[in-house]
Order: structure tokens, then C-alpha cells, then sequence
């Protein structure tokens, strides 16, 4: 029998979410596998996507002789390719991360392996070899639910939407019976097979894992589709169905709205969102609107506590899905003259993926949010867990979270910080940003800050400190003596620099530094930055004074891209934080 090959060679162009992408030997990156690569009987053919976490290639099955996607598990601050197809560790100090990271994502081929249902994505096979591990799914060929509502040329009608939200509901409801939840639902996790049904894509479960294990690595959400409890694990503050309901209600508000729901963290403070009922009202039921603007409540118990409670809102029986999605596929009937408020440009302004610290949220969170002890109501039973742990899909605890404290913190810097976390949020984890060799504590008037920063892609490099002893938000780097800030990727830079130190001086404190690093160079005029000495710095205050008039989701502290005019300015950027603690004396043993 002779050996069958992929239909167009050894050169695939793919059409994926509406991006195309081809992969050559030549033009393979160096972490990813190349074109021609054999693992058992999947040929990789071209790269479907990637991420912090993982890569996705699509493959051809000789034996069953298919396209397939075949996703592998390399994240990419921990983990490099090394000879042959093996990974390697960038440091013997990610040993454990990895293992705990490579082991959810086994947990997570084997949860959804469980599952057999139209809307949830299917796993064919599943390996560990080459010191990682791959899951093989089926090949689904179609645009993401956040492409198709770009191409559209005005909101969809309702029974489009329901469509679309009938069989997530239904697989949702599949999934939490079985003490799991999915905790990644955004419109770019969505994707509509060409007769329009939607797939649910996989549930993230390695970066949940890797954040919980240290501080010093990212955890990525989704801005605008994370509720409040997804931010920080605190205690009081419990994850439960209301949790993707949330996520769900955001999907539905941005079909709607074109619009991004505000930031959770933001809405604790001052909930800018206009309901669904006032902006879209006339043009959808009732019940939907109001179904929606429940899922969106900032506080969990406020929200339909299970996907029978989210029927019961919008009005579906649940098996009217089936008949529904056995009708004949059909375009969707946009709205052409949605009212004023919604009459935005309809280019989605989409926020990049972000990444932050989890001490850092923790802190801004706690700092808001006093939880009192845990009530659980009345018609609520507690959830059975799940008979097989899941690492990073935790069993549901039926008790919602209880409300806030009277007695919140004081909101001091609470602009300042919200907008330091939106800056994290629209960061892209492709730039797999690590840290190591860091110098923490600092010793007043005698160390400078010192650390090594590498990136997995090249672009210009800027360093923001916030010196909250001092009360100064600081452009450290670039500066006077040294303007040299390019980063070409898979190279290090390393502090301090030959032509300048930053010593730490008194009053003994803390500092926030950000590490940015930008596609495009970046302008920090408009945080009202002037000179001192041979860097740039402001007040904390004058610094939220300039943001006063600012949405807190935008990147204010990011800059803006600076390119010349008429020529192309990417906009893509990534960043991370880094806590480092000035102290008086030398006696202080030095942390790892």
C-alpha cells in the first residue's frame, strides 16, 4: 500500500476565523514545528494559530486520510523548542510550572474527551512525547463568531443571535452537570461551521493552572468577558455557572453593541455600562435584553445562577435548540438603522488578550472588595463534583458570592491602578515576555534595579515605574543617556545598562515597574510626563489627573504608536509587571 499525502502538498494556505496563514519550511519560526514534521500519522501541513500556551498546526491524517488540527502544548515564557522536536525549559527553574501546566492540558484533552456534543469541540487522539504533549482535533473550517460579525455590515436580528446562543446554552448546561466549568468564553473562542452552528473551543486549562502555581508568571483573560471572581482567587469570591454566564451575556452584548462590555475591575468603581434595555430597545424582545443585562450584573449572585435560570429568562424550552438548529441554515438579518448611541464605527475596536500578575490583581481587588461570609439561596443545591479532577476546571460550588462590604477600602490610586491592569489586559502573550535574574529587595542608596528580559518578538522596549513610597510614575527607560530601546526578539536585555543605574532611594517602599514591549515606537506625552534629570516623571496624582478624562479601558499608560505618517503602525504590544520592595540596611536575605 503506498503512502497517501496531504491533497495540496507540502504548502498550506489556511482559512481559519478569516485569517489566512502559510507555513513553509523557510518561514516556519524557529519554536514552531516545520512543514513536513511526522508525528505518528499526522503530517503538519501549516499553523492554525498560536498563543502563550500553546500552537495549533493543521495536520493531515494518513491513515484516515483528513485534515486535523493538532494542537501542542508549549508555552511559550516557560518552554523552548530544542533539537530535534523536543521542548526544553528556558530555565531549570519553570521544572515544576511546566509539569503542572503540561498536566492540566492532559486533564484538559481527557475532560474533553468526555463530552460529545455538536457545540463543544472534539478530541480524535492524544499523546505525551518530546517532553510535551499533543491532542488531535477535527479540522473545523469557518470563520470565528467575532470575524462574521466584523464582515457584517450592522447588528444581527434576534433569531440569528438565538441561533447562535441556543446550543452554547445547551453545551454549557452539559458541561457544568458534570462539575466543570469553561471559564474562556469570548467571540474569538467561538467558531461557525459553514452551516452556521457554533463550536465552542477549548477551555484555556493550562494558563489557569501556571498562574496558580507562581506569582511571577501571567494569567490571561479576556477583557470585557471575565467577571469579577475570574480576576483573583479570594477568599468568599467563588466561581460557579454565573461565571460563563457572564461570559456568555458578554458574547451576546457585543453581537448587539459592537461593543465590548467595560472591564469588571472597572465597573466596581463606577459601572459606566448602559443596559441592553435602553440601547437596544424596540429592535429586540424584552427578555432577551433583560436575560442579558442579568448575565452582565458585577456581582455573581445577581446573575442567573444556572442555565435553567438563563432559559427560564429569555424564554427557551430545553429542547427547543433542536428544532431550531435543524431548520435550514439562513444569512442573518442585520438591523440597518440601529439608534444613535449605537451608531459607533462598526470596525469591532477588539482589545488584545491580556496578561497580568496574580498578586498584583489580588491586591487591586482586595483592595475594592471586603467579602463578608458566604449565603447560600435558598433554591440553589450544591453542586456534585466532578468524579475526575480536573487541574484546571475546578468542581462548582453552588454558594454564589456574597455581596461587598459596606466597609470597602479606600480607593486611593484606584484610576491609576484600574488603568496599569487595562495597559496588562490589551497585552498580547505572543510576545512570551520572562523575566529572570531579578534583583529583589533593593537596598536603599545602594542597588539598582537589575534583571534580564527577553522577548519571543522584536520591537521597542519601554519601562515604567511606578514608586509608590514616592507617590511618582516614572519613563525610566528609554532616557537621556541611553535612547537605544530596540529588542530584537530572542535577544536579552539586561539592567542595569553600562551608561545608567536606578539606585533605590528613600523613603524605603515599594515599586510597580511595567515592561513593555511595542510592535510600533510609543508617545507618553499625554500622561503629562516632564523632565527629571535624565528620565521623564510626573506625580501619581497629576499622572490620574491626566486620565480623569479617560475610559479606564484604554491605554493611556501604554502611550500611543508614534509612526510616520501615511506608513503602516502595528499596534500590538506586550507587557508585564514585576513587585520589588526597597528596604533599609543590608541584613535582609535576597529573594530568588
Amino acid at each position: 500500500m503506498t503512502a497517501s499525502h496531504p491533497p495540496s502538498g507540502s504548502e498550506q494556505t489556511l482559512v481559519i476565523g478569516g485569517n489566512a496563514s502559510v507555513l513553509t519550511p523557510e518561514s516556519t519560526p524557529p519554536d514552531f514545528l516545520p512543514v513536513g514534521t511526522r508525528l505518528h500519522e499526522f503530517e503538519i501541513t501549516g499553523m492554525i494559530g498560536e498563543g502563550g500556551f500553546g500552537v495549533v498546526y493543521l495536520a493531515y491524517d494518513h491513515l484516515l486520510q483528513r485534515q486535523v488540527a493538532l494542537k501542542e502544548y508549549l508555552p511559550a515564557s516557560l518552554a523552548t523548542r530544542g533539537s530535534g522536536h523536543a521542548v526544553t525549559l528556558r530555565s531549570r527553574r519553570h521544572v515544576e510550572v511546566y509539569e503542572k501546566g503540561l498536566q492540566s492540558f492532559i486533564n484538559e484533552a481527557r475532560l474533553l474527551a468526555r463530552f460529545d456534543h455538536p457545540a463543544l469541540v472534539k478530541v480524535h487522539r492524544f499523546w505525551e512525547a518530546n517532553e510535551t504533549a499533543y491532542l488531535v482535533m477535527p479540522y473545523y473550517e469557518g470563520p470565528t463568531l467575532k470575524t462574521a460579525l466584523q464582515a457584517m455590515p450592522g447588528p444581527p436580528d434576534e433569531f440569528w443571535i438565538r441561533r447562535i446562543l441556543d446550543p452554547l446554552l445547551d453545551a454549557l448546561e452539559l458541561i457544568h452537570g458534570q462539575g466543570c466549568l469553561h471559564r474562556d468564553i469570548a467571540p474569538d473562542n467561538i467558531l461557525l461551521q459553514s452551516d452556521g452552528r457554533p463550536v465552542l473551543l477549548d477551555f484555556g486549562a493550562a494558563r489557569r493552572v501556571i498562574a496558580d502555581v507562581t506569582q511571577a508568571l501571567t494569567v490571561i483573560l479576556k477583557p470585557g468577558y471575565a467577571p469579577i471572581e475570574q480576576y483573583a482567587d479570594m477568599p468568599g469570591v467563588r466561581q460557579g455557572p454565573w461565571t460563563d454566564l457572564y461570559a456568555l451575556g458578554a458574547v451576546v452584548h457585543f453581537m448587539i453593541t459592537g461593543q465590548t462590555p467595560p472591564l469588571a475591575v472597572g465597573r466596581l468603581l463606577q459601572d459606566s455600562r448602559v443596559t441592553l434595555e435602553v440601547q437596544a430597545s424596540g429592535r429586540y424582545s424584552a427578555a432577551l435584553l433583560k436575560a442579558v443585562d442579568r448575565c452582565l450584573a458585577v456581582k455573581g449572585e445577581d446573575r442567573p445562577q444556572s442555565v435553567a435560570q438563563m432559559r427560564e429568562l429569555i424564554g427557551q424550552q430545553p429542547n427547543q435548540l433542536q428544532q431550531a438548529t435543524e431548520a435550514p441554515p439562513e444569512q442573518p438579518r442585520v438591523i440597518a438603522s440601529p439608534p444613535t448611541s449605537l451608531q459607533a464605527p462598526r470596525a469591532f475596536a477588539w482589545h488584545r488578550r491580556q496578561a497580568w500578575t496574580g498578586a498584583i490583581l489580588a491586591a487591586l481587588i482586595g483592595g475594592w472588595l471586603l467579602y463578608s461570609n458566604a449565603t447560600k439561596p435558598s433554591d440553589q443545591g450544591q453542586a456534585q463534583s466532578a468524579q475526575e479532577a480536573v487541574a484546571s476546571t475546578p468542581a462548582i460550588d453552588a454558594t454564589p458570592p456574597t455581596p461587598p462590604s459596606a466597609k470597602a477600602a479606600n480607593a486611593k490610586d484606584a484610576k491609576l491602578q484600574a488603568a496599569w491592569q487595562a495597559t496588562l489586559m490589551a497585552a498580547s502573550p505572543s510576545f512570551g515576555l520572562a523575566v529572570s535574574d531579578l534583583k529583589n529587595p533593593l537596598r536603599v542608596g545602594r542597588d539598582s534595579l537589575g534583571l534580564q528580559l527577553n522577548s519571543a518578538r522584536s520591537g521597542w522596549i519601554y519601562l515604567l515605574l511606578w514608586d509608590k513610597a514616592n507617590d511618582q510614575i516614572s519613563l525610566i527607560f528609554p532616557n537621556d543617556v541611553d535612547r537605544e530601546h530596540r529588542l530584537e526578539a530572542g535577544q536579552a536585555l539586561h539592567l542595569p545598562r553600562p551608561r545608567w543605574n536606578y539606585v533605590a532611594d528613600a523613603p524605603a517602599g515599594e515599586w510597580e515597574i511595567m515592561l513593555l514591549v511595542s510592535e510600533s515606537p510609543r508617545d507618553f506625552s499625554q500622561l503629562g510626563l516632564t523632565p527629571d534629570g535624565v528620565m521623564l516623571s510626573a506625580s501619581a496624582v497629576k499622572v490620574e489627573q491626566a486620565l480623569a478624562g479617560s475610559d479606564i479601558g484604554r491605554l493611556t499608560l501604554a502611550g500611543v504608536p508614534d509612526c510616520a505618517p501615511a506608513s503602516r503602525c502595528p499596534l500590538d504590544h506586550g507587557a508585564m509587571t514585576l513587585t520589588l520592595r526597597e528596604v533599609e540596611g543590608s541584613s535582609e536575605p535576597r529573594q530568588p
